[in-house]
């Protein structure tokens, strides 16, 4: 994947999860694409995800909620989703399968 296309993927996924409460942190990637590309996944409300994204990232992310976690086996890393993981959490989550 160039990364133009893990640039787009990146986006959609960010967008939808935003749409679902979730703000969605992009990480990695473009110089790395032997590691890949994902996600730091915090559970949030539109109105906080709006603030944070206003502030470009310089806004605490004490305001916005919790970090979900998951089990670390593709990243390494139980804060951080890979991207396919995330794209799998969207589905999920827009299907009622997650809270």
């Amino acid at each position: 994947m160039s990364p133009a296309e893990m640039l787009t993927e990146a986006k959609r996924i960010h967008d939808g999860l935003a749409k679902q409460g979730i703000l969605a942190i992009y990480g990695g990637g473009t110089g790395r694409r032997d590691k890949g590309h994902g996600f730091w996944l915090y559970r949030s409300s539109p109105e906080s995800i709006a603030r944070y994204e206003a502030a470009r990232g310089w806004a605490s992310l004490d305001d916005v909620g919790p970090c979900i976690l998951n089990d670390g086996t593709a990243s390494g890393n139980p804060a951080f989703h890979m991207a396919a993981d995330a794209a799998k959490f969207l589905e999920d989550k827009a299907r009622g399968l997650r809270d």
